[in-house]
């Protein structure tokens, strides 16, 4: 049942009640109103037996394609402290093959991000990071060996190094607008927290964590089920118009807790 319907059986003279309108709105995410539960704990040993041991070989390869910019990059570089030079005809195509690697992670992390809400990570950050910098550098070392070496194919290596570089920037700047946004909402939540007592606020920081993990999608879905119970309730003289302007101004997570039952 919607948080919707709930409210439209609620009776004049009855009280209201917030926490039940919540876990109606978050009945498809039942989590979020209780972190920490598990569920179908018994059959997580078995499941975690066996994801041990095929995603062994899939993070490996996985921490492989992270940390190809600083093999990318480490291939085209030349050092003193090497105690070989590999011919640039080698060093090119090595760093060039590198950086696909590079791209290939960060097209498809950034399909993973776009799809699980576009939330701030610093994970991706990092990756992001990696990819813009030394992305860079390896470009103008590959572009400079090549025409200094007469490397034939540069041109052609050089390519997912620059697509590279130029996804990774992008990832950079969406990564960048969300953890703002993120940051912005904690903000005004945290000010409207402040009069809660010690274990409301750790409930709802842990309400707040769990949202998060939400995707815009279905934020916006839990909201406008919210919305739509409130406005009944003040139309029917339920609740007071400045009731109704506290419970919509409410983060998701917390209605229950700033809106104790009357």
């Amino acid at each position: 049942m919607s948080a919707q319907n709930l409210a439209a059986k609620v009776q004049p003279g009855s009280n209201v009640r917030w926490d039940r309108l919540e876990n109606a709105a978050f009945a498809a995410h039942p989590s979020v109103l209780a972190p920490g539960e598990a569920a179908n704990g018994g059959t997580r040993f078995g499941k975690s037996y066996w994801n041990l041991i095929w995603g062994i070989p899939v993070v490996l390869v996985y921490l492989f394609c992270y940390t190809a910019p600083v093999w990318g990059a480490a291939a085209i570089s030349v050092s003193r402290f090497q105690t070989y030079q590999q011919d640039p005809e080698q060093r090119i195509p090595l760093s060039g093959i590198m950086f696909i690697f590079v791209l290939a992670l960060l097209l498809v992390n950034f399909v993973r991000w776009v799809v699980k809400g576009r939330k701030a990570s610093g994970f991706y950050e990092i990756q992001a990071v990696l990819a813009v910098v030394l992305g860079g550098l390896s470009a103008i070392a590959v572009r400079m060996y090549g025409l200094r070496d007469s490397v034939s194919s540069w041109q052609v290596w050089i390519v997912p190094v620059l697509a590279a570089t130029i996804i990774g920037a992008i990832f950079l700047i969406f990564l960048v607008g969300a953890r703002v946004a993120q940051r912005s909402r904690q903000s005004s939540s945290n000010a409207s927290a402040e009069t809660l007592p010690r274990n409301k606020l750790e409930l709802l920081k842990q309400r707040r964590e769990s949202v998060e993990q939400l995707s815009d999608d279905d934020r916006a879905a839990i909201r406008r089920d919210l919305d739509a119970a409130i406005t009944d309730l003040t139309t029917r003289g339920l609740i007071s118009d400045s009731e109704a302007e506290r419970a919509r101004g409410t983060e998701l997570g917390g209605l229950a807790l700033r809106m104790p039952r009357r």
